[in-house]
């Protein structure tokens, strides 16, 4: 047992020792075998989807997350506010290493795992940024999932080759490289029924162009002015068109899902700080400035104050939290049929 429990009181120079024994220092994944794992995939990149696939929470791993002890920030009944701040910074500091150590991008928890209960000590803002940033290091196969099911991958780069401006458009504002497009023929099509190639969007604009001053008051002009619009419109460059509803969201499913947990999950650490600093002896307006100071990117970023962000629940919070980095709606996010909650 901790200095902390068996004495009662909170001392602030053992605020280290106190979160290295309740958090229990998550590290996935655990040992250094997972390099020569990697080497063994012939994975080239640490982001790729292939390291993600491997098996990172084995039995024992699960077992010993979800069996780490339950705590939270206001069991340390701290009133001074010198010890109070003391305590806090020395819990974001640690938070940021366990966040690191417990290396989202590669251990995405399932429904098996209780990162509700235990995921608000392992996670920071600025991993979730990172996460994003280094989305584009995913193999273009895999962010392929993003578009929808093979038909579909198929539809749009079919009719990206015909060259349609709006499939011309998304096809190379989701995959710049052409190189990529190769991958994705190749893994989506038949050697017989693939496209050649899909045209870069300056070529197919000159085209659209030529055609509009070919011939200006024809009416295949005003289809090439249209075209010019579909080709660099914001939709084509955020999302698919579909049918009836929301544009699609171009960001594969299995990313997606990742990042509303981590926000979930950031959402409710919030809270704990939220709720410690209830017990310290300092004003209202205090107490919302030392959690604006300990999560600055709430006003920077979400353009919210501290009591409207601690008012939503963690999934509407962490919607808001992948709304800003992804830039789609919130009310989108919000929709989006992905499991959030261990069973």
């Amino acid at each position: 047992m901790c200095a902390f429990e068996r004495s009662g009181a909170v001392l602030a120079t053992s605020a280290r020792s106190w979160f290295r024994t309740k958090s229990e220092y998550i590290l996935y994944p655990a040992d250094l075998t997972i390099n020569a794992r990697w080497k063994s995939r012939g994975c080239e990149s640490p982001f790729s989807r292939a390291v993600r696939d491997i098996e990172i929470w084995t039995s024992a791993s699960l077992d010993f997350y979800n069996h780490q002890p339950v705590w939270s920030l206001d069991e340390m009944r701290v009133t001074k506010p010198g010890e109070a701040l003391e305590v806090l910074s020395q819990f974001l500091t640690i938070v940021g290493e366990t966040s690191e150590n417990f290396c989202w991008r590669m251990a995405d928890p399932d429904s098996s795992i209780e990162w509700q209960k235990h995921g608000w000590k392992h996670i920071c803002y600025n991993d979730i940024q990172k996460f994003w940033d280094d989305y584009r290091y995913e193999p273009a196969v895999y962010r392929a999932e993003a578009i929808g099911s093979a038909l579909e991958i198929q539809a749009l780069f079919r009719a990206a080759a015909a060259r349609d401006p709006a499939s011309v458009g998304r096809v190379w504002s989701l995959f710049p490289h052409g190189a990529d497009h190769e991958k994705i023929m190749e893994e989506f099509f038949k050697a017989d029924d693939r496209p050649t190639s899909v045209p870069d969007p300056l070529s197919v604009a000159e085209e659209l162009v030529r055609t509009i001053f070919r011939a200006p008051n024809d009416p295949e002009a005003d289809l090439a002015r249209k075209g010019i619009k579909e080709l660099v419109a914001r939709s084509t460059l955020r999302g698919l068109k579909t049918a009836k509803g929301r544009p699609r969201i171009m960001v594969s499913p299995s990313s997606l899902g990742l990042m509303l947990k981590m926000g979930q999950c950031l959402a409710m650490q919030v809270r704990q700080v939220s709720g410690f600093l209830d017990a310290v002896t300092i004003s209202d307006m205090d107490r919302l400035a030392k959690i604006q100071q300990a999560y600055p990117w709430i006003r920077e970023s979400l353009h919210m104050s501290i009591i409207e962000f601690t008012g939503l629940s963690p999934r509407r919070a962490a919607a808001q939290i992948v709304s800003q980095t992804l830039k789609i709606s919130p009310s989108a996010l919000e929709k989006i049929k992905i499991p959030l909650s261990a069973r």
